[in-house]
């Protein structure tokens, strides 16, 4: 893939220094989750293949419990080694359970129960054509570029479209098969990101800010530098963000930040 960088500048003029904690946090609410789900406002291409049980489909209603809506969602193997990557990588963002990732105490552990309940995500992270994929979609998103008069439901949508893409970013199968620049060229990318969503905090709100905090953490980590650029306090604040993403407060993503300013220069 050809890279274009982000404009790199050593010292940020990073909107997230000056942001105001919002009132009232994660405005993001699961129901505008769900309905994003249900409508897929952002998803309208044609797809070799598509779920055929979904949200608004009479046989969606028949559905009581939580297992036989996963059953429900599988992709019949015989057909997934067929579904080109492109179409695989749309059949993630319409995954009807998708905003399931975010009902569990950690990004992570919302991740890890995707991973056993639905069958293309392990498909997406066999592919080594897909990374690179997933790369170019993430650095051509940009968390500014959104109608001020979208309906709440399309801002939601909008948003969770980039949080989903910054989780999938941030596992070990999608990182492996990334090349180092194509990693350093990922953390630039999502500092700026971040950057973007706090200047239009009333969009991408909170959960937003850690979303691609939690993949920056994520790659400072993998580029195992902290130990030596990073002090002690800085080091427990990414193990701990990295383990529950427990961050209640600006002040520490401001941290985040600094450590990114201060490793970037390195890599």
């Amino acid at each position: 893939m050809q890279i274009l960088w982000p404009n790199e500048k050593k010292n940020l003029n990073l909107k997230i220094r000056y942001i105001i904690k919002p009132i009232y946090a994660m405005r993001i609410s699961v129901l505008i989750i769900i309905l994003f789900i249900q409508s897929n406002l952002l998803i309208s291409q044609y797809l070799s293949w598509d779920f055929p049980t979904k949200p608004g489909t009479p046989e969606w209603g028949l559905l009581h419990n939580q297992r036989t809506k996963v059953q429900a969602c599988q992709v019949p193997e015989d057909i997934l080694r067929t579904i080109p990557s492109e179409d695989l990588i749309i059949i993630y963002f319409k995954y009807p359970l998708l905003f399931n990732v975010l009902s569990f105490s950690t990004f992570q552990k919302g991740i890890d129960d995707l991973k056993r309940n639905f069958n293309g995500f392990s498909e997406i992270c066999s592919r080594p054509d897909i990374p690179s994929m997933l790369l170019d979609r993430y650095g051509n998103m940009s968390p500014a570029k959104f109608d001020p008069n979208w309906t709440s439901l399309r801002k939601g949508s909008f948003a969770f479209s980039i949080i989903s893409l910054e989780l999938l970013l941030s596992q070990n199968e999608i990182l492996q098969n990334l090349t180092y620049t194509e990693k350093k060229y990922l953390l630039m990318n999502a500092m700026m990101k971040l950057d973007e969503k706090s200047g239009c905090i009333q969009i991408h709100d909170y959960i937003g800010l850690k979303s691609t905090c939690y993949l920056m953490v994520v790659l400072l980590q993998e580029f195992n530098k902290t130990s030596q650029f990073a002090s002690p306090d800085q080091i427990e604040l990414l193990k701990d963000f990295s383990n529950n993403y427990s961050i209640q407060d600006y002040d520490k993503i401001l941290q985040i930040t600094m450590l990114y300013e201060t490793i970037i220069n390195y890599l």
